[in-house]
């Protein structure tokens, strides 16, 4: 996939993209910048490892400072912890040249990522039921206003409905995220 296609297939995911999906996509983007500096450091590259553990720990920080402080009190402050942790660990990580720091970070964001996967997929089969009442509705809507109205003919059965022509499926989103050739660095 070329660079220019795979910037604006990333653009688009992240425009379109729900709250929970935005969580999801920067919890991967902290893990692949995490795992990317372990790789440059194995390759004797500080320079690459340095950039990629400071990218890792922006978006923690963006993390935790997207955190709203007014909703579920207890839990926020439980998040902002882990992702405190997460992101000492990455700093310590950097300042000792410590791939165990890296590791514990990463096995946390994992963890996260398993939560917010969980949380996209719940989220995305509320949406569907929502979509399939809201469909149902105004199935139920337009019918009666077919009564004594049969275009099937005298003493035939009514036909169902066609489906709503305009509806788009729902995409499968855990294979449109395994593109090759997508890089999640800003």
């Amino acid at each position: 996939m070329s660079e220019t296609l795979a910037e604006s297939y990333l653009v688009n995911q992240v425009l379109t993209a729900t709250p929970e999906k935005l969580q999801l996509i920067l919890i991967e983007a902290a893990i692949s910048a995490a795992e990317r500096a372990k790789h440059h450091w194995q390759a004797k590259d500080d320079e690459k490892a340095c950039q990629s553990l400071v990218r890792a720990q922006e978006i923690v920080g963006e993390l935790l400072a997207g955190l709203n402080h007014n909703v579920d009190r207890p839990l926020v402050r439980r998040v902002a912890g882990i992702y405190a942790f997460v992101l000492q660990r990455l700093v310590e990580a950097s300042l000792q040249r410590d791939p165990k720091g890296i590791d514990d970070a990463v096995r946390v964001l994992r963890i996260e990522r398993d939560t917010w996967q969980q949380v996209c997929e719940k989220m995305a089969a509320q949406r569907h039921a929502v979509q399939f009442h809201a469909d149902q509705q105004h199935a139920a809507a337009v019918e009666p206003s077919l009564a004594g109205k049969n275009p099937s003919g005298p003493g035939r059965q009514p036909t169902a409905p066609a489906p709503h022509r305009g509806a788009i499926p729902p995409v499968d989103a855990p294979a449109a995220e395994h593109i090759e050739g997508l890089s999640l660095e800003a």
